[in-house]
């Protein structure tokens, strides 16, 4: 099975700029689309995705069993100990399923 990889090749297009005193050449300047909106920036993002769909297929059963491996090492409800900065406390904590940490900030006078 022959697959025309061509399309998965993004053009180059130099893109000079300047930071920091520092120039520099971005050859894929031209796909950075912060609005989502430009064709074919959607198009090759669209056809990279379909290629690695096709090459991960045949590894679904191991991705999966791979994922519910390293889910299920995640303690559900877990929280950071108190660290004092300053005049506050900070402490993170996550619990259920969520997957991301909630942040907390008390005053030390509380």
């Amino acid at each position: 099975m022959a697959e025309n990889t061509s399309a998965l090749t993004a053009k180059k297009i130099p893109h000079s700029m300047t930071h920091h005193g520092h120039q520099r050449t971005d050859n894929y300047y031209w796909m950075r689309d912060d609005k989502r909106s430009n064709d074919e920036v959607l198009q090759h993002l669209h056809i990279e995705n379909e290629h690695v769909a096709a090459q991960m297929a045949p590894h679904k059963v191991l991705q999966d069993s791979l994922f519910t491996e390293m889910k299920s090492r995640i303690v559900k409800d877990d929280s950071s100990v108190p660290v004092k900065d300053g005049a506050y406390w900070y402490v993170s904590d996550v619990t259920g399923d969520n997957e991301y940490a909630s942040h907390y900030r008390a005053s030390d006078a509380a």
